[in-house]
């Protein structure tokens, strides 16, 4: 069975010639699952152990927006328009209907991908560790500060990770520390790919790719 460490990468080129990357997993029939990741995340980061709690018993997708991980183009500046390009990606691969888990940032697009698309495209959403749009009214649950100096490193490390995404106790960095070394099996010796960095990792692209996001309200998307 292809798992997330093996699964080869494909393509899809939109009309405007964006080139979407996605993995495909689990059995050819049923109503697939589509996972949408969070800030900065591309479709190496999602953890084996999630992704294969679902192959066994329905088609996964796993999908970099664009500009994401091995997709082509600009990062969107909005959530609409990455939701947009969700739909778009869908028809590309004839997909008719999804469920869609959308963790952190993806479960924001999951969201508007609910209100932008038609036709029953999105059948149920699994939202996790997200929330609703940010705007009057609504409190984010992390310091935006705190959120920054962790996600907008130019390299996110381990600590970074943990402290974004995990408790302070020893059990949960303990669990964090072996979700850590679980994202990183896919290698290109298992693959035979090379692994996509973090979007702006390095700030390569001058931290284009995160320049938007870093000032808003960073910590609705935590």
């Amino acid at each position: 069975m292809t798992t997330v460490q093996t699964a080869p990468t494909k393509f899809v080129t939109n009309s405007e010639g964006k080139k979407f990357a996605y993995r495909r997993l689990g059995p050819d029939t049923g109503i697939p699952i589509l996972f949408l990741h969070h800030f900065r995340g591309t479709i190496d980061h999602w953890d084996p152990l999630l992704v294969h709690s679902f192959t066994p018993h329905r088609p996964v997708i796993l999908f970099d927006n664009a500009g994401v991980g091995h997709s082509t183009g600009p990062v969107d500046n909005n959530v609409s328009a990455m939701a947009d390009h969700v739909i778009g990606f869908l028809s590309l691969i004839n997909v008719p209907q999804v469920d869609i888990l959308g963790f952190s940032l993806g479960g924001y697009v999951a969201q508007m991908v609910v209100l932008n698309a038609k036709g029953g495209l999105v059948r149920k959403l699994i939202l996790a560790g997200t929330g609703p749009t940010a705007g009057e009214g609504v409190v984010g649950s992390r310091d935006q500060d705190f959120v920054k100096a962790n996600a907008g490193r130019a390299v996110p490390d381990v600590e970074n990770l943990l402290n974004l995404f995990f408790k302070e106790s020893e059990e949960s960095r303990k669990k964090g520390r072996e979700w850590w070394g679980r994202i990183h099996e896919r290698t290109k010796e298992t693959s035979g790919e090379e692994r996509a960095g973090y979007v702006s990792e390095g700030f390569a692209d001058g931290g284009a790719g995160s320049e938007y996001f870093l000032q808003l309200p960073f910590s609705r998307y935590f």
